[in-house]
């Protein structure tokens, strides 16, 4: 197929105005802006551009498209823009204290001159079978560019975004149009003349979106870190390129030699070669492999440290995660050596407890604890490598001989230790990674880095699971304790009837108050065993209950107090919100202490309003009073007391349980005055009607 002169007629317009664009923009670059570096490359890229672009319309001018020269100045414009995308690639990688394969470059340089020498040979020898392998470099070409483009613009998007997007967009548009003209070239077989006119059009759009990336930044300084997976899906990408292309070829020869059975021989092949490039980019075992080929052969490390420790605490600390700790953490440290599986052992007394297992069975049977071993982990901080022992490496590191459940272990590689702070709180063991590699002192270093790190989060988890049963034992002593003040009170109250029994031991009615509180002594105990039983669970729920005849049933017919005790409560119910059980221990508490403090001729009062949105008792007694300053420092203290048989933990007590309810205990004492207690609790009336007005509004 051979050009029209409407094709000619484009090429002249696309190309002529492309040149022009090129030219204007090689005017600024020249004399507006840096010609150093990366800059400097770029000039001789869109003087290659407008060269072909001239060469081009003096070739329609002629009637004649795609002539030797037009080739040539094609293969040097392309030649141009990858090596301008290289040097900013190389700038940024010298900076980092790496640098680009010299052997990578002489690669890039043979296959350029492989591309012109295949040019200069089908122009001059038309009839050597070269046309094909001339198309076959004029599509690797654009995926090489769009190769570089594609990790310029993703591994630094953040720094590069507001200048590198145009750019990018503009040789991306470029080369993205030559991958698209010469893949169906490659298809039929010829080149189509209405594509390849417009291409200066293409270039001509490039031109404003690349000055306005200079004109944003002149010096053309590009931030972008040559990293590892920059390397890892260059390779990657490039490979997978290179090897369909191939399979293309092969496909395409498959179709012409195949005869009757050639389309089916073509498609055939290449869903097989489909198949296999992708079940092979799947693979974890070919990408361990190319990783640890990346690291090795690439860069002065193995490791991109700053990477792998943002990940390594990434993971270890994501406390959304569903996964424990502990599965946490031998996910950790098997990413950093591609290991597929691990589990972890933690020391528990003097045994080893499987804690955790990753891709592997948990193991329930637990081990007696080697000294010989924990003690070599905590003088060296090393790790074992499992495949070394029994050479001549392992016998000259002086290892402790490890326990036979240890190295019977399948498939297990390499033992980490968990030290923190000198003491080795357990190990992990992983497996082999799918890859086979050897483990050299980098590897060595940092497995024991990151072991230790895993050993802080871990103790720090341990030190919180052993403050919390320390937590749970000081509420069941604090629970004791209360339970221990309710039996002196309950003591007193049964040492005060036995006091009595002299004097009033004859009268009916005062037997009947003597079984009336040894019952109500015996249901008082019961509940406190409950109380105990009880200490490890939440606070009972509140509920309604009525407060003044909770009073008279405590009160009324409970223990004798010798006409010293008198009650105001009013008829009508006073429904509140509480724990009745928690409010009849405070009364008591506080009733008890009022006749203490009176004596045998004194008088304590009980007094319940309610009114507003609280129900209000005080509890007064006209005993000798306190002063301030021990109402203020010492009452509500706990174990703080002037009583010699008491506990100091009674106010405290009631107290907290009057708050826990949603009220508030408060004491006006005086010395020589006696003292007067209001304990004040949620009307369970207002609670709801406020509920109501808030529904309403």
């Amino acid at each position: 197929m051979s050009p029209t002169p409407a094709d000619m007629l484009v090429t002249i317009a696309s190309h002529g105005a492309a040149l022009l664009f090129f030219a204007a923009f090689i005017a600024v670059l020249v004399f507006g802006g840096n010609r150093q570096g990366a800059a400097l490359y770029l000039i001789v890229a869109c003087v290659a551009t407008a060269a072909w672009s001239g060469s081009l319309v003096v070739s329609a001018s002629l009637g004649q498209l795609r002539s030797l020269s037009d080739l040539i100045l094609e293969t040097l414009r392309n030649a141009a823009w990858i090596a301008f995308l290289y040097r900013l690639l190389d700038e940024s990688a010298k900076a980092h204290g790496t640098g680009i394969p010299r052997w990578l470059r002489l690669i890039v340089g043979a296959f350029l001159a492989s591309i012109i020498a295949a040019d200069a040979l089908h122009s001059a020898l038309p009839r050597l079978p070269t046309a094909d392998y001339t198309m076959i470099g004029r599509l690797v070409t654009p995926i090489i560019a769009l190769t570089l483009i594609e990790n310029l613009a993703r591994n630094d998007w953040q720094s590069t975004r507001w200048w590198g997007r145009f750019l990018f967009v503009g040789l991306g548009g470029i080369f993205a149009y030559d991958l698209f003209l010469y893949s169906e070239a490659l298809l039929f077989r010829r080149v189509n003349f209405e594509l390849y006119a417009v291409r200066g059009a293409v270039d001509l759009i490039a031109v404003p979106l690349m000055a306005i990336s200079f004109a944003r930044n002149p010096t053309l300084a590009i931030a972008v870190h040559v990293s590892r997976q920059f390397v890892f899906h260059t390779m990657t990408f490039a490979g997978a390129g290179v090897y369909l292309l191939m399979m293309a070829v092969a496909g395409y020869y498959l179709r012409d030699f195949g005869g009757t059975w050639g389309t089916f021989l073509q498609v055939t092949f290449l869903s097989a070669a489909l198949a296999l490039v992708f079940l092979t980019l799947s693979s974890g075992r070919f990408r361990s492999a190319v990783r640890n080929f990346v690291s090795t052969h690439f860069f002065s490390y193995k490791y991109d440290y700053r990477h792998e420790w943002l990940q390594f605490i990434r993971l270890i600390s994501a406390q959304e995660s569903l996964l424990p700790l502990h599965d946490r953490v031998i996910q950790a440290l098997a990413n950093i050596v591609d290991s597929p599986a691990g589990a972890m052992w933690v020391e528990r007394g003097d045994v080893f407890v499987n804690t955790a297992s990753w891709n592997a069975p948990l193991s329930r049977e637990a081990h007696a604890r080697d000294n010989r071993l924990a003690e070599w982990f905590e003088t060296t901080r090393r790790i074992i490598d499992l495949s070394a022992q029994g050479s001549a490496d392992a016998a000259a590191a002086d290892r402790p001989p490890l326990p036979e459940w240890l190295l019977s272990l399948p498939r297990a590689w390499v033992i980490v230790p968990l030290i923190h702070r000198h003491r080795a709180l357990g190990f992990l063991a992983l497996a082999a990674p799918r890859a086979s590699r050897r483990l050299d002192p980098e590897d060595h270093d940092l497995l024991t880095t990151a072991g230790r790190q895993a050993a802080s989060y871990i103790a720090e988890e341990e030190a919180a699971r052993a403050l919390l049963d320390a937590r749970q034992l000081e509420l069941f002593n604090q629970r004791f304790a209360f339970v221990v003040h309710d039996i002196k009170n309950l003591v007193s109250q049964l040492s005060l009837i036995l006091a009595n029994v002299e004097r009033h031991g004859e009268n009916p009615e005062f037997q009947r108050d003597v079984i009336a509180t040894v019952g109500h002594s015996v249901a008082r105990m019961k509940s406190m065993l409950e109380q105990l039983g009880a200490a490890r669970r939440k606070h009972p729920q509140s509920a309604v209950f009525d407060l003044a005849e909770l009073i008279r049933r405590d009160w009324t017919a409970g223990p004798a107090t010798d006409g010293r005790l008198h009650i105001a409560v009013p008829h009508a119910a006073c429904l509140v919100r509480g724990e009745p059980d928690a409010v009849s221990q405070v009364l008591r508490h506080l009733v008890q202490n009022g006749l203490e403090a009176v004596g045998n001729d004194g008088r304590v009062e009980i007094r319940l309003t309610c009114s507003g949105a609280f129900a209000t008792i005080i509890v007064a007694d006209n005993g000798p009073g306190m002063t301030a300053e021990f109402v203020r420092d010492k009452l509500f203290r706990p174990f703080s007391t002037t009583k010699a048989s008491g506990y100091g933990i009674g106010a405290y007590q009631a107290r907290e349980l009057i708050r826990r309810m949603g009220g508030k205990l408060e004491v006006t004492s005086a010395p020589g005055e006696g003292t007067q207690i209001s304990v004040q609790l949620p009307l369970a009336e207002s609670r709801t009607a406020s509920a109501l007005q808030v529904q309403e509004a």
